[in-house]
């Protein structure tokens, strides 16, 4: 028995020793995750900085879209003859008017202040374009 005992014993120490041993790491094993991290760090940066760049181009292209379409309106609005009118076309709330403009004594024909006031529905941005004219006839 006492020999079943020892033997035990040393199967146990045997064991131990197995597992407690301990083996030397090189010096740079924990540069591995370090790595890792940053290699994360700088693609979540990049993803940010690029989802950031596309929302940004997004709305500059909707706002240079709206830019465009309110200036072919007051253009198209400003060659139209008639009353002073006002409307609601294609996004946007609009409104001409065309009034006399103070005498001049070299022209031979008055002229008239023409004005042509856009407003986006959508963004509230507004859009002014004003001329000069010959006065039409029921101005006069």
């Amino acid at each position: 028995m006492v020999a079943a005992a020892q033997t035990c014993v040393h199967v146990l120490l045997r064991l131990c020793k197995r597992t407690t041993k301990l083996r030397a790491e090189p010096a740079d094993a924990g540069y591995a995750a370090v790595d890792a991290l940053v290699a994360a760090t700088i693609l979540t940066s990049t993803m940010i900085f690029a989802i950031e760049a596309g929302y940004a181009a997004r709305h500059a292209g909707q706002a240079a879209f709206e830019v465009r379409r309110a200036s072919s309106l007051l253009r198209y609005l400003m060659q139209t003859d008639g009353p002073p009118t006002s409307g609601q076309t294609g996004g946007f709330k609009w409104d001409v008017s065309t009034s006399q403009a103070p005498e001049m004594t070299s022209a031979s024909l008055p002229t008239c202040d023409r004005e042509v006031n856009a407003t986006s529905i959508t963004t509230g941005r507004r859009y002014h374009l004003q001329t000069d004219i010959f006065c039409p006839p029921d101005n006069r």
